[in-house]
């Protein structure tokens, strides 16, 4: 890994969230002897050579100059978008005839949508990774039973603001994704609005009629299947921590704790003996940081059954996946673990093992280096 280089292209106002990503990758880099540059403005490829780079990567936002300007490089180009695909289109379609392109996402709906949109770019699912540093301190008791940290939407107000402001045929093509996605959790929304697409005959390789429909639903049938989960808890009281939208809808068995603190989530996950993940529709099929953090702190995590987590941690290894249409199943997976301790402690310790053997940024970075130099 020595004579590998990389040149890293960063923009211009990043996010906060951008600006820890590209902290986490510097140090996964540093770990592993990795040498990289800063490239303030995309070079000629005769300039990379000359300075070395092996590989040209870029995270998250970088802006159309940027976008332009890579077009004319022939280096090998690995784009890490953490973001949802459409927040990236402009660079994907000025790559769009292009092959030195690689993009990095954690979603296999992502995947499935820009393989189909952009049949030259080439993909690979690829999560994220955790930073062991959080978990430092020591251990403190665990005081909670059964956590969600997560948003909701005002439900019934976005029902009512799409019916007074769609079409009758455009709420009735909406009312129907939503029902279909509510009813198959698991589904793809990309899919969902290329079958409806022939049903209804309109262009299912219309982008901005898909961003359109993709950015008014997602939230929306997000917050649905949350709330189902979450009504049916059977006699489990859930804690909640989110945005105070949680109070208008937190019933039986539901209890709001608050907006999460500005410390961040991991030290209410450390308290916490059980954490559910619900997955948001565009996380759906992918290890998102927040299992990864929930898995670290030594709680136990349970999953909506998600193909991506089964890859890493099988399901016949790890009991920890409930089906959001089966809510029985959820419950009686909570009871046994707050009744079983010692069954709860040694799933969630070979979580914990496994996440931090397999799963640090440390590991992240040498599997992309990998990719390329074929040295593990």
């Amino acid at each position: 890994m020595n004579d590998f280089y990389i040149g890293l292209i960063m923009g211009q106002n990043q996010s906060k969230q951008t600006q820890e990503l590209v902290e986490n990758i510097e140090t996964g880099l540093k770990l592993n002897g990795v040498k990289y540059t800063y490239v303030s403005d995309v070079k000629s490829d005769v300039e990379l050579r000359e300075m070395g780079i092996s590989m040209l990567l870029g995270v998250n936002e970088l802006g159309p100059h940027i976008y332009g300007n890579l077009t004319y490089t022939a280096f090998p180009f690995v784009f890490w978008g953490f973001q949802e695909p459409l927040s990236y289109y402009t660079l994907y379609r000025s790559f769009s005839t292009k092959t030195n392109l690689i993009v990095l996402s954690k979603s296999v709906n992502d995947i499935s949508y820009l393989s189909t949109m952009f049949e030259k770019i080439r993909c690979s699912q690829y999560s994220p990774g955790y930073d062991p540093r959080q978990f430092v301190e020591e251990a403190p008791e665990k005081e909670y039973d059964l956590v969600y940290i997560g948003f909701i939407t005002d439900i019934d107000e976005y029902e009512k603001e799409m019916k007074d402001n769609l079409s009758a045929d455009a709420y009735e093509i909406f009312s129907e994704i939503v029902d279909s996605s509510c009813r198959n959790p698991e589904a793809s929304l990309f899919d969902l609005f290329r079958n409806y697409a022939k049903v209804y005959r309109f262009d299912e390789t219309d982008f901005e009629l898909y961003q359109d429909v993709y950015n008014k639903i997602k939230e929306h049938i997000s917050s649905l299947i949350k709330l189902k989960v979450l009504e049916n808890m059977d006699g489990n009281e859930v804690k909640i921590w989110g945005p105070k939208t949680w109070e208008k809808y937190t019933g039986k068995n539901m209890q709001y704790m608050g907006e999460e603190p500005e410390k961040g989530y991991i030290d209410i996950l450390r308290k916490s003996k059980i954490a559910l993940n619900i997955d948001n529709v565009r996380d759906l099929m992918s290890i998102t940081p927040y299992c990864l953090n929930v898995m670290a702190s030594n709680t136990l995590l349970l999953t909506n059954n998600n193909i991506s987590m089964q890859k890493y941690f099988p399901r016949s290894f790890y009991n920890i996946y409930y089906d959001p249409n089966k809510n029985l199943k959820l419950s009686e997976m909570i009871n046994h673990y707050l009744k079983n301790e010692d069954d709860r402690l040694e799933i969630a310790l070979r979580l914990k093992t496994k996440v931090e053997n397999e799963h640090t940024w440390q590991v992240r970075i040498r599997q992309l280096v990998a990719m390329f130099t074929g040295v593990n």
